[in-house]
């Protein structure tokens, strides 16, 4: 049985990053492994939302403060589950491939042995635009990766396995 110390799940709002998590909690439990969860803020999103891109440092604030709100939910499910997660916040102004560098700078400061991330298989325009960050991960990581998709047209409901490991 391979066994991790570090596992890092990267959490945002989609039904795709709810069944990764689902995954990595099983694993974690599996492996005793330290369940990181990670939620990367992308500032540009952020100031158009919120009106504040002349204020860099209140962005940033305003960054964590969203981030940890988005973060929450999924530590009390991990702490449900009987682990207790590690959570960190960051930020970047890119998309894709800026995000997905800010994660594998993250699994690599932990040493992680496997990295948990949902998939939101977009393709066409969608693609181009929002970049793909399991892709963009998948291109340049050393650290062992689980990505998750709920099929197609189906909603995330806890407690349904979809994956067996």
């Amino acid at each position: 049985v391979l066994m991790y110390q570090h596992i890092v799940a990267s959490i945002d709002e989609s039904d795709n990053a709810n069944l990764a998590l689902e995954q990595a909690i099983e694993i974690a439990k599996l492996s005793g492994a330290t369940l990181h969860l990670v939620h990367i803020v992308n500032l540009f999103e952020l100031a158009l939302e919120e009106y504040v891109l002349a204020d860099k440092s209140k962005l940033e604030a305003l960054a964590q403060e969203h981030g940890a709100a988005r973060l929450e939910p999924a530590a009390e499910h991990v702490r449900a589950a009987g682990l207790v997660p590690e959570c960190y916040v960051t930020n970047c102004w890119g998309g894709g491939d800026e995000i997905a560098d800010c994660l594998l700078e993250y699994g690599h400061s932990v040493k992680a042995g496997l990295l948990v991330l949902g998939t939101h298989g977009r393709s066409g325009l969608m693609h181009v635009m929002m970049g793909s960050v399991a892709e963009a991960v998948m291109r340049s990581s050393d650290i062992p990766l689980l990505t998750v998709r709920s099929p197609a047209g189906e909603a995330y409901e806890p407690g349904r396995r979809r994956l067996v490991l």
